[in-house]
């Protein structure tokens, strides 16, 4: 049986990071940030349905530059997105398709999620239920305090940056939203289904698929887009 995957892809940040711009319409390469993932997810035979969610003052903006490609890149729904991320995702899951198998929830701000670390996300989520894609910590870690003064060195053992496009089975993820979502801001969904007490279960990623946070970000991103031209 085919696996059907619902793709909800975050656009709705308010770029403040990033100087009040719309981060995922800045451009890149020879497309925008949110291109990039759009032609990634739109290129998988899983990828039934691609819902962008998106800044109520891109509204129109998106609509509009994404009109010619809406089919080729499978967009079945441009939708508005909340105050905090968890009210963004709650508002494309409530456009998944129902029949959805997986849905997978991606920040528009990692625009270099390969074809082959989602499919390896996939095969994690449909063997497990929920899968996320991570890299370990190679940094030494330091606890501070407000003064900045170093309390304790931390151990790096079993640290995890995580990463997304986070794949969750249909069911499991709609029914963390309905339970956990309402009652605090997190700052991902697997946390969600961490809290039902269901296991999570790491992809290991690579370096490449960083996210676009800050000006800063922007040369290393530029490099990257260029090495893929």
């Amino acid at each position: 049986m085919k696996n059907i995957m619902s793709v909800i892809i975050a656009a709705a940040g308010s770029g403040m990071r990033m100087g009040g711009v719309s981060k995922p319409f800045l451009a890149l390469g020879r497309g925008t940030i949110l291109s990039y993932s759009l032609r990634t997810f739109a290129s998988l035979p899983e990828t039934a349905e691609i819902i962008v969610v998106v800044n109520r003052r891109d509204l129109d903006a998106a609509a509009k530059s994404l009109a010619r490609m809406r089919k080729r890149w499978k967009i079945s729904h441009i939708v508005e997105g909340g105050k905090i991320r968890q009210e963004s995702v709650a508002n494309g899951l409530a456009h998944v398709a129902p029949d959805a198998d997986l849905i997978a929830v991606h920040d528009a701000a990692r625009p270099f999620a390969s074809a082959g670390l989602v499919r390896r996300v996939i095969a994690a989520a449909l063997k497990h239920g929920a899968a996320i894609p991570a890299i370990p910590v190679k940094d030494t870690l330091k606890r501070a305090g407000k003064d900045g003064r170093v309390l304790e060195t931390v151990s790096r053992d079993g640290l995890w940056r995580v990463q997304t496009p986070q794949i969750f089975k249909a069911q499991l993820l709609r029914d963390a939203y309905r339970k956990f979502a309402p009652r605090g801001e997190f700052t991902d969904d697997a946390l969600l289904v961490e809290r039902m007490g269901r296991p999570v279960f790491i992809v290991e990623s690579d370096y490449t698929n960083l996210k676009i946070t800050t000006p800063g970000d922007m040369p290393l991103a530029r490099a990257i887009a260029w090495s893929r031209q």
